[in-house]
Order: structure tokens, then sequence, then C-alpha cells
């Protein structure tokens, strides 16, 4: 009898080899997966997030009436609901403005792993910050029509304000 490796060795590593790529590929697929689970995640905070600036604009504001010794609940002024919006205003622009230049950072890094691949995951990642982007243009879109409606109701406020006035009755 010889040495010489049997037939069932080779067949052996073979199957090994089978086995071990088949894990590998399910252990892909169960990284794409919570990848994706992640990214979905991510992007349904960001309209969360955007309130949250809302609301921390509209807190400090009247935080700062406060300082100035003003009840936080007692009624505004037609001059303070004009502050109040002036800020809001103010506030959606600031938004906005945060959001495209997020938006020209991701931009610019999917840019850069397109050029550059840093391994198997940098196709999800290209996806993500993809769709980071669209949800925050969407993000921008929504805010922008909130912009146009405090100008409008500002315009609503100032016509009925002046509407007595005799250039509106010529």
């Amino acid at each position: 009898m010889s040495n010489s490796p049997t037939k069932e060795a080779p067949d052996a590593v073979d199957r090994q080899i089978e086995n071990l790529t088949k894990d590998i590929e399910q252990l892909k697929l169960q990284i794409r997966n919570r990848f994706s689970y992640q990214t979905h995640h991510h992007v349904q905070e960001i309209p969360h997030l955007v309130d949250d600036w809302k609301e921390q604009a509209k807190n400090k504001w009247f935080e700062n009436r406060e300082k100035k010794g003003k009840d936080r609940y007692c009624p505004l002024t037609q001059e303070k609901s004009e502050d109040l919006a002036d800020a809001m205003y103010q506030n959606r622009e600031t938004i906005i403005s945060n959001l495209k230049i997020g938006n020209e950072g991701f931009k610019k890094q999917i840019e850069e792993l397109k050029q550059k691949s840093v391994g198997h995951l940098t196709g999800l990642i290209i996806e993500r910050f993809e769709a980071f982007v669209v949800a925050r243009e969407k993000m921008i879109i929504a805010v922008e029509k909130e912009k146009e409606d405090l100008v409008e109701a500002k315009i609503r406020r100032e016509e009925y304000e002046y509407s007595d006035h005799w250039i509106f009755k010529m």
C-alpha cells in the first residue's frame, strides 16, 4: 500500500470549501440586511431631528423672553407674535442651510467612495449616503414650504392689520 491521498480527502476539502463559501455568503447577507435596516432607521430619524431643531428654536425664543421677565404662558402681543414668527422663519432658513451643507458633504463622500472602493461595504455605504441625501432633500422641500407659509401668514396679518389704511381704500 502506498501513502497516496485517497479520493475522499479532496472531496472532503471541496465540501468544507463549499460549506465555508455558503457560510460567508450567509454572513454577507446578514450584514447587508442589518446595514439596510440601520440605514432605514437613520433615515426615519431625519424628520424627528428637524422637528427637534424647530422645537429647540421655539423654546430658546421663549427662554429669552423669560429672561426679560415675561411669563412663558402669558398671551403674546401682536408685536411679540411677529417676533416669534420672524424667529421661526430664521430657524427654517438655518435648518435649510444646514441640510444643504450636509448634503454637499454626503455627495462628496459618495463620489470619493465611487472612485476608491474601501471593501465589500462600499456599496452599502454609498446606498446609505444616497438615502440620507434623498431624505434630507425631502426635508428641505418641506421646510421651504413651511417658510413660505410663515411669509404668507405674515402678509395676511399685515393686510388685515392695515386693511383700513387709506392706501387700500383707493
